[in-house]
């Protein structure tokens, strides 16, 4: 996908040096996954079959899930700066209840598949609440 390569040695770096946590959560009519590593924190819930759209710099992002009878797969277009990247998303569970992750990317011009394994963890405690910052307060100037 041409990323840049400061950011990719950035984000193993933060990799090595903090876990990431994935938390995968099914239920009748969506899906949330939830990330939390050092490179930030991030929930994604997706109904079945309903598209979820996201503004970036590049346009716009479109995430549709859909429960499959193995697990859940995720259809993704997300633009870049050298076009629209088609990635499908293939979540299932293995026999020991790890989850198995297999991405395949197409951009139109080199298509790749990675293959992740997630071990089995007790479910991270709650993300802290994070008390918005006050405004500072403008100061006011005396009227002569």
């Amino acid at each position: 996908m041409k990323l840049n390569e400061v950011a990719i040695q950035a984000a193993l770096k933060g990799e090595r040096d903090v876990e990431t946590l994935h938390r995968f959560h099914i239920t009748v009519n969506s899906v949330s996954i939830e990330r939390r590593s050092r490179m930030g924190n991030n929930i994604t819930k997706l109904v079945f079959g309903k598209p979820v759209k996201k503004i970036m710099s590049t346009g716009e992002k479109s995430m549709t899930a859909t429960k499959t009878p193995e697990g859940v797969q995720i259809a993704i277009k997300m633009p870049l700066s050298t076009g629209v990247v088609s990635i499908i998303d293939n979540r299932t569970l293995d026999e020991e209840g790890n989850l198995l992750q297999i991405l395949t990317t197409n951009d139109h011009v080199n298509q790749s598949t990675t293959t992740r394994h997630y071990k089995r963890c007790p479910d991270p405690p709650p993300l802290p609440i994070i008390p918005p910052k006050p405004t500072p307060e403008k100061k006011k100037t005396k009227k002569k």
